[in-house]
């Protein structure tokens, strides 16, 4: 079990990346674009993008590498999507109440979220998703 944690670290780490890099492009974006800094809505939009980028390569990292799972993509793809979705809106819902109720700035919000939901997204993964 430690390899897989560790692999699933890794891939998740790589995943996590993906996520704040397009978090941080998008939200650098439109600053430059207006000046102004971008509001929670913008941000809280800019996560979606993220999220949107990071899931494939969470995906397929985890499938193929974490878990080395031969389900077939027609029965893994809709569970990792579920899990996937049901970690995004709690990641979406700690953001906000960080980015509402405290002082961090978004980068750091953003990376606690990631790190708190990855913990639910490997106990899902392992327990349901790509089970043996």
């Amino acid at each position: 079990m430690f390899e897989q944690v560790f692999r699933f670290v890794m891939v998740g780490g790589g995943a996590a990346a993906t996520h704040m890099a397009v978090v941080i492009a998008l939200v650098e974006a439109l600053r430059a674009g207006g000046g102004d800094e971008p509001g929670d809505a913008v941000k809280l939009a800019c996560n979606l993008g993220g999220f949107l980028v990071a899931v494939g390569v969470s995906y397929f990292g985890h499938r193929n590498f974490t878990f080395g799972s031969t389900k077939s993509h027609g029965r893994a793809a809709p569970q990792f999507l579920a899990v996937a979705l049901t970690g995004f809106v709690l990641n979406e819902g700690m953001f906000w109440a960080l980015l509402r109720f405290t002082a961090l700035s978004y980068q750091l919000a953003l990376f606690l979220v990631l790190g708190a939901v990855a913990a639910l997204t490997f106990a899902l993964s392992r327990l349901w998703v790509f089970a043996r």
